[in-house]
């Protein structure tokens, strides 16, 4: 731990990142760990952000809510 070289733990600060990286597999039916997924080609684009292969945090969030509700 970075605390037994001498920072102090009052001072570290620990973050979590609040978006989802999306891929675009190659073969969809292929889909379990480590499914080979297109080179340099994000998943779709979110609604919010607009950017191939990134979701917000938000975006995420509300396609586990309407997965689960549907």
């Amino acid at each position: 731990m970075i605390t037994r070289l001498g920072a102090e733990s009052e001072k570290l600060l620990i973050g979590m990142p609040t978006y989802g990286r999306t891929y675009t597999l190659v073969d969809p039916n292929e889909n379990g760990m480590r499914a080979p997924a297109v080179k340099d080609k994000g998943g779709d684009a979110g609604d919010f952000t607009q950017e191939a292969g990134i979701l917000a945090y938000y975006e995420v969030t509300f396609e586990i809510v309407r997965l689960v509700v549907i």
